[in-house]
């Protein structure tokens, strides 16, 4: 039976310094997943470079203890060193902050080997609790961490090689891809987007030309391409046609769904969805996050970037602020720091975040994230370019319309469930939200289309991919 090797080589890195993942971590993922549970997870693989070794290396997804969808496991099955999983003794306010819980434990390793016992009982602990405990975890991160195989020496021709991950940054991973189409296996290759070709303004420079090169590389060893929408899907046949490549591309659109969170806390945790018991959900917010909704508040989710056009958002939030007649949220936006993103930052500087009117909240969590899904009025992508636009679906799929930008592949996330505006006008921004906060009655009609529309889920894109790799071979 043909395997399913999936590259996760960049995903690789990533768990080993971030618990929560967002855009293409969080696609890739979920798709390994979904696929897993439809061929099997002996059939469905991971494949990554070894950096040290130089070796092409692969794992059953069946041998990973928690599933790939359990980032804390995952990571330690890959060699990570398990700080995402139950923290060590008197650690556990660190445990969503991973370079913050590698730091204060090499301190408990210190204070530990030089005897300071006072350092430990301040923290109501001891050295004799701290050398068990950490001889305990490491003792179950080995325990865990499956032995990978040399990919090259066990894969088959028929079997097939999915890069769904960032894998253009890195030269050697490249060279991987290479030989795997050589030994006969099908590469399937999914692009994201084609940004960094066509808008390079909205990148660092060596960014875009490293991308540019890197989608010519791929012409010699991909099979097959995969695009997230049909947007990406005719950049991406238009840039392959001018360089003399046929190869066929699959449309494989993502999702219009929600988070998937663990459920940590038992029924506890669905009871405090259902509004019976709001304590248990408490526990896993920060108090930044949590009181965000004492009021009313639209959410932008994405990377703090150029290309998410937050200037021009804030701009529109600064004119429809000024309009006393409206009742206005306030604005959350919500995500990692990203780049040429100086003119947003340096508003928010000058103004005070437009005197509180503006919230960042940096790198959420998931259950942060879901909490804001949850309790926002509307979100808002306005969004200069994307390749599929994950947070439109999600909020979709918690029953949230938005203001959305009509570019590109954003209208075939949103349908006609959203208000669309020109990311390039600021007047236009500006009347989008204006009326989803003026006019409730037609916020709430496009509620009640999200709630009658057929949403796709990550099980449709799982069936997507497996119908491409079928079709290839």
């Amino acid at each position: 039976m043909s395997r399913i090797f999936f590259e996760i080589s960049d995903l690789r890195r990533f768990v080993a310094e971030y618990q929560h993942p967002s855009g293409i971590q969080r696609v890739v993922l979920n798709v390994i997943h979904h696929v897993a549970e439809r061929v099997g997870g002996d059939r469905a693989a991971l494949a990554f470079l070894d950096f040290g070794s130089g070796e092409y290396s692969w794992l059953p997804v069946a041998q990973i203890p928690g599933g790939v969808a359990d980032v804390a496991s995952l990571s330690m099955a890959l060699g990570g060193d398990g700080a995402q999983g139950s923290p060590l003794p008197t650690l556990g306010r660190y445990i969503d902050r991973p370079l913050a819980y590698r730091f204060h434990k090499a301190i408990r390793d210190w204070n530990a080997a030089r005897g300071r016992e006072a350092h430990f009982a301040r923290r109501n602990s001891s050295i004799a609790e701290w050398l068990e405990a950490k001889a305990e975890a490491e003792g179950l991160a080995t325990a865990r961490r499956p032995a990978p195989r040399d990919l090259f020496a066990d894969a088959r021709p028929g079997d097939t090689l999915v890069v769904l991950d960032a894998a253009w940054r890195d030269r050697r991973i490249i060279e991987m891809h290479r030989r795997a189409h050589e030994a006969g296996l099908q590469v399937a290759l999914l692009v994201h987007d084609l940004c960094p070709i066509l808008c390079p303004e909205l990148f660092p420079r060596q960014a875009a030309l490293e991308f540019r090169d890197w989608l010519i590389r791929t012409m010699a060893f991909t099979d097959r391409y995969l695009a997230n929408s049909q947007a990406t899907a005719a950049d991406l046949r238009a840039f392959l046609d001018a360089h003399g490549c046929d190869a066929p591309i699959d449309v494989m659109p993502l999702t219009q769904s929600r988070l998937v969170l663990p459920d940590t806390a038992g029924s506890r945790t669905h009871a405090a969805r259902d509004g019976r018991d709001r304590v248990d959900i408490r526990q896993g917010l920060s108090d930044s996050v949590a009181s965000l909704s004492t009021r009313p508040y639209a959410l932008s989710v994405g990377t703090l970037e150029i290309r998410k056009n937050l200037w021009a958002l804030a701009q529109a939030w600064d004119r429809l602020r000024a309009d006393t007649a409206l009742d206005m949220p306030r604005l959350v936006l919500a995500g990692r720091a990203g780049w040429l993103n100086e003119d947003f930052e340096k508003l928010m500087a000058a103004t005070g975040n437009l005197g509180g009117w503006i919230r960042v909240v940096h790198g959420p969590t998931d259950a942060e994230l879901d909490h804001l899904y949850r309790n926002s009025l509307f979100t808002v992508c306005v969004s200069l370019k994307e390749g599929w636009g994950l947070p439109i679906g999600e909020s979709l799929g918690y029953g949230k319309t938005g203001v959305v930008s009509g570019v590109s592949s954003m209208p075939e996330v949103g349908a006609d469930m959203v208000e669309y505006c020109d990311p390039r006008s600021i007047s236009s921004i500006e009347e989008a939200c204006r009326r989803l906060v003026a006019e409730p009655d037609h916020r709430v009609a496009l509620e009640r289309r999200i709630a009658g529309a057929r949403l796709r889920g990550w099980d449709d894109v799982a069936d997507d991919l497996v119908g491409a790799i079928g079709r290839g071979g």
